[in-house]
Parts: structure tokens; sequence; C-alpha cells
């Protein structure tokens, strides 16, 4: 089985002869088996025999269809009393990318948690990131119009000196 959570919609191969060539004469030694596919966008409507895995999936299916902006407000009021484990948590913030998610779901291990929680991380870790890239660009447009050198730049851009280190390694990194 196949689980699939692009964007878009999936439009690789479907059987397994879609992956490769048969030589002549092999065929009837070969078994073209139909991939089973589940496209996580699409899970609407699907209904699952455990309630992990409805959970997981439509948690997925509106943060996907929400163009990866979720309003943990909009999800308390849709789903208040909405908690899972630990466990599908940490496959939401894997799948997600979410350090922050996984993090939380981590801390809670054993346990059930609220989902609009952690959303409310994921949406800080947003925040936060946002942050750091318009930090990052105020200090490139610093160096590139003053001619500055990236510890010049930092410093006329008023980072504490306790952060300094990190934008410059980041600073370096985008450099290369």
């Amino acid at each position: 089985m196949v689980i699939y959570y692009g964007e878009e919609t999936w439009d690789g191969p479907m059987r397994l002869s879609d992956m490769m060539d048969i030589p002549s004469g092999f065929e009837r030694f070969y078994n073209d088996y139909h991939i089973q596919l589940l496209e996580v966008h699409s899970t609407t409507g699907i209904s699952f025999k455990h309630q992990d895995n409805f959970n997981l999936f439509t948690m997925l299916n509106d943060f996907y269809n929400s163009s990866k902006i979720l309003n943990s407000k909009q999800f308390k009021k849709r789903y208040p009393d909405l908690t899972v484990w630990w466990e599908v948590l940490a496959a939401f913030g894997a799948i997600t990318r979410s350090k922050k998610v996984m993090d939380y779901a981590h801390a809670n291990e054993g346990s059930e948690v609220r989902m609009w929680a952690a959303l409310e991380r994921l949406k800080q870790e947003g925040i936060e990131e946002g942050i750091e890239k318009g930090i990052v660009s105020t200090i490139v447009n610093i160096m590139n119009n003053l001619k500055l050198s990236i510890e010049e730049a930092i410093i006329a851009a008023g980072v504490p000196e306790s952060e300094r280190d990190n934008y410059a390694r980041t600073i370096r990194k985008l450099m290369k």
C-alpha cells in the first residue's frame, strides 16, 4: 500500500508494469499487481475502522485542504473535544514536518492530547519561521545596501548577541 500525502493528485505508476519493462517471454513469471493507493488529501468520506486512523487522516486532510494554514481557533470550534494519542500527533508532525508538534507529542508520550493545542504550536512554529526569514532578509539587505560584512550587518540589524552566531550560520549557508 502507498500512503501518498503530496499536495497534488498522484500521477505515479498504478501497476508494477508501469515501473519496469518486462522482457519478452517472461510475462508468465511476472505478477503485474495493482498498487493500493491512499491519497491523504482526498480521504474525505472514507470510513476508517480504527479511530486513530480516522483522526490522523481527518487532520491531514484539513491541513492539506487549507493551503497549510490551519486556524487553531477554527479547528477548536470544529473539533472542540478531539483528543488523539501522542503517536497520532507524532505522525501528523512528521508528515507536516513540524518539529514543535513532534516535540509536543513526545512530551506527552503515553497519553492523549488535545489536537487544537498542538495546532497552536504548529501555528507558532510558522510565525517564528516567518520572523526568522524576515530577519535574515533584513540582514542580507543591509549587507548589500551598506556593503557590510555578515557580522556587521547582524549588529546593524539589532540582532541580540545570543542569536548572532545562529544567523551568521544561516546566512553563510544561503550564500553558498
